[in-house]
């Protein structure tokens, strides 16, 4: 399995671009963040128009039944509620979704965390969400939105006693669209975090039937540099919000806190704990005694590791503890881990038990403690513990039982450690949903006027522990008509080394790189040190020659070679571009040139990244003037924004400074020409729950300019938020490959001749 591949498996699409970014060394976010990371709305400069009534296209989606690929009727767990002081329930809020991707928010609840029933909060024909639960004296309130796209509005739910029926209650909307995340209840009343208008939003309530928009704290978070809201929590008479803020080139946990639920101020006086050297974020919180405890991730090095911090009345806060104990797993945690939440309970000593879930690529772990710095890992069941096809993300623990979830989206995945150890309730697929085969875009290249499109589709299995992956390839001339291919059709090897994240063909025969081969791993240089990126040779796709090193100049690993791509003409090279993390400094953007694919050299970037800053190269394209790599960089304001790279013959690269800002912390993807029509795409993480934080832009004049078009209406967002991933253009123009709701998802662009937008519109069968 790729390493792209394995992340996107692993973490799933709404979180693939902090992982990315963490793996390559970029400081935005921690890998495998929980998927209810909210990040502020970026802004857009004046020089990145959207696309309006003179767009140069207009996009329908392909509907060929030959692209059906992937998707299907699944489920996706949101929060997880144990039984509180006015229940003896368990209760996990989240989606149904039907063949055609219809949402309807669900309810399960459960009186040992083992037997679950099911059910609905609204009709099966009314697209909504359940996202999180909490016990509000005797009731339970479920939150969500209801509606898709731009009529999608945020919701509530309130059974007004355990196992009654759920009524819906109003929830201010907004002309832009609404959804609420997560929700918490204290002496104050209820909180909701969410999303309005595409921006950072809280709600409240005094009695879980009313609820208003607190624009004090939306004010508040739109005075940060790119902040991220994982969690909000009521202890005593003060609501909190924890997540992150970019501050200078570092990322730094942050806090924001009201003692009256409608005033709120960012905790100045936990900064000292919150920042420091490196990368910090706060995922998750949760109650201690009288005070709280924060889990997350701390960077110092090349690699994320699981943190916490205590705090016994909200404003003084311990330095952070890493205390967290993890048996090693063979290629497990290579790109670091985080504790991605944590739940409190009474224990049956007396005081508080802390379970708290999270891991990295390869490894999903769970630690308890009684004190919140110092940890015990919790062997997880041994399929669970081994098997790479979930997250663990959400926890909830109550006595001696401990019911852990996986909140990627079509991953039903429950695990209930209770008194008669270790069970699997989600094996059942009529209770909680099947697992959803998933269809990842790998390549889209065109040759001589023909598409090549190969997408993996990967079945996880219903039990932990393993899945089956079976590749498809179909073609086209259009973009529009599709036909299966057979395997000799493939653009890429039939089988890649361990390791290789990217191969070409280059003089008769393929190469690929990648990282160094894991311990253990068969190769053919046994002394490649680990995480060196390496280059393969093969003739047929199949067997493999290990060459070594890219680059052993010492003190650049980490590093993650991401793409490859070959220079124009008869004596031209083969290309090599990703990351590593460099020292002294910090993550930068690597490339090498060979022109053999044995033999590289390292290849210069100017101009250098911002002192403290960071940049990474994921991917590049042959133009007929040279080469485009395509990733991100630190901007001026410290966030992390995509960025193009120019060269003629690999050896020396040219940043372009005047390239727009687009998405903060969303590095380019996909970069595609034809002539002067260029058309990028950068996969992000959705601010709102049913639309798609996926960039896609246009550029008419070869990459100098560019308007973002508009993803977040029909046909893009149609039952689920899309994730864009691959572009290529025929010779009818533009094509937009990627997912909606795990199947795949194809879009096409037609000029507007009389540059008129035109209406959108699904192709029929």
């Amino acid at each position: 399995m790729s390493p792209r591949h394995q992340l996107l498996r692993t973490l799933g699409p709404a979180t693939l671009v902090a992982a990315l970014l963490a793996a390559c060394g970029g400081h935005s976010s921690p890998p495998s963040a929980v998927p209810t990371t909210l990040p502020a709305p970026s802004t857009t400069p004046s020089s990145l128009a959207t696309d309006g009534p003179t767009a140069p296209y207009t996009w329908a989606r392909d509907l060929d039944a030959t692209l059906t690929l992937g998707g299907g009727p699944t489920t996706t767990i949101s929060g997880i509620l144990p039984p509180g002081q006015g229940t003896s329930e368990w209760t996990i809020a989240g989606t149904r979704e039907a063949a055609d991707g219809t949402p309807t928010a669900t309810v399960w609840t459960s009186t040992n965390g083992i037997a679950w029933s099911a059910a609905l909060l609204t009709s099966p024909k009314t697209p909504s969400a359940a996202t999180s639960a909490v016990e509000w004296h005797t009731s339970i309130v479920i939150v969500g939105a209801v509606g898709s796209g731009a009529t999608e509005q945020a919701a509530a739910w309130i059974a007004p006693a355990p196992g009654g029926p759920y009524t819906e209650v109003p929830v201010p909307g907004t002309p832009g669209g609404s959804s609420i995340l997560a929700v918490t209840a204290g002496s104050l009343g209820l909180f909701a975090l969410g999303s309005s208008d595409g921006q950072i939003a809280m709600w409240s309530s005094t009695n879980g039937q009313n609820w208003a928009s607190s624009n004090h704290f939306d004010d508040l978070i739109a005075t940060s540099v790119d902040p991220r809201v994982n969690a909000v929590l009521a202890v005593g008479n003060n609501v909190y919000a924890a997540g992150s803020v970019t501050n200078g080139t570092e990322t730094d946990a942050a806090l924001w806190a009201s003692g009256d639920g409608i005033n709120w101020h960012r905790v100045g006086s936990a900064q000292a704990a919150f920042g420091g050297p490196g990368d910090r974020s706060i995922m998750g919180l949760a109650q201690l005694g009288t005070g709280m405890v924060a889990v997350g991730g701390i960077r110092t090095g090349g690699a994320w590791s699981p943190a916490s911090w205590i705090s016994p009345d909200g404003a003084s806060w311990s330095q952070p503890s890493e205390a967290f104990p993890m048996v090693a797993r063979p290629d497990a945690d290579v790109d670091g881990s985080v504790a991605r939440t944590v739940s409190a309970s009474a224990s049956p000593a007396g005081t508080t038990l802390l379970v708290a879930v999270g891991g990295g690529s390869g490894a999903q772990r769970a630690w308890q403690s009684e004190n919140g710095v110092g940890w015990t890992e919790v062997p997880l069941p041994p399929g669970a513990a081994a098997s790479e096809d979930w997250q663990a993300s959400l926890v909830g623990t109550a006595g001696t039982t401990t019911v852990i979830a996986d909140s990627n989206p079509g991953q039903p995945n429950v695990l209930t450690d209770g008194p008669g150890g270790w069970s699997e309730p989600s094996i059942n697929p009529a209770v909680f949903g099947a697992v959803q085969p998933v269809a990842r875009p790998m390549s889209l290249t065109s040759t001589g006027g023909r598409l090549t499109l190969v997408v993996d589709v990967e079945t996880p299995a219903q039990v932990l522990g393993g899945s089956a992956t079976a590749t498809a390839v179909v073609v086209s001339t259009d973009g529009r008509t599709w036909i299966s291919a057979t395997e000799g059709a493939l653009s890429r090897p039939a089988a890649l080394p361990p390791g290789a994240s990217a191969a070409v063909r280059f003089r008769g025969r393929w190469v690929a790189v990648g990282r160094a081969a894991p311990v253990g791993a068969t190769s053919a240089i046994v002394a490649n040190p680990a995480n060196l990126g390496v280059s393969w040779t093969s003739t047929d796709g199949i067997h493999w020659t290990d060459h070594g090193p890219l680059d052993s100049r010492p003190g650049v690993t980490p590093q993650t070679p991401s793409g490859l791509c070959v220079t124009p003409g008869p004596t031209g090279r083969v290309v090599a571009v990703g990351s590593g993390y460099q020292f002294p400094g910090g993550p930068d953007a690597l490339s090498w040139a060979s022109a053999d694919g044995v033999h590289w050299s390292p290849a210069a970037i100017d101009p250098p990244i911002l002192a403290g800053g960071s940049q990474e190269m994921t991917g590049c394209m042959t133009t007929v003037n040279g080469l485009v790599a395509y990733g991100a960089t630190t901007g001026s304001t410290g966030a992390s924004v995509p960025v193009l790279w120019d060269s003629q013959t690999g050896s020396q690269w040219t940043r372009q400074d005047d390239i727009p800002g687009t998405v903060a912390a969303s590095p380019l993807t996909s970069v595609a020409s034809s002539g002067s029509t260029w058309i990028a795409v950068a996969a992000g993480q959705p601010a709102v729950t049913g639309r798609s934080g996926s960039g896609l832009w246009l550029s008419q004049d070869g990459g100098s300019a560019w308007t973002a078009v508009d993803t977040q209406e029909s046909p893009w967002q149609e039952s689920g938020p899309a994730q864009l991933d691959l572009a290529a253009f025929t010779a009818t123009g533009p094509v937009v490959v990627g997912t909606i709701a795990g199947r795949l998802a194809i879009w096409t662009g037609t000029a507007n001749l009389d540059g008129s937008q035109g209406p959108s519109a699904n192709k029929t069968p």
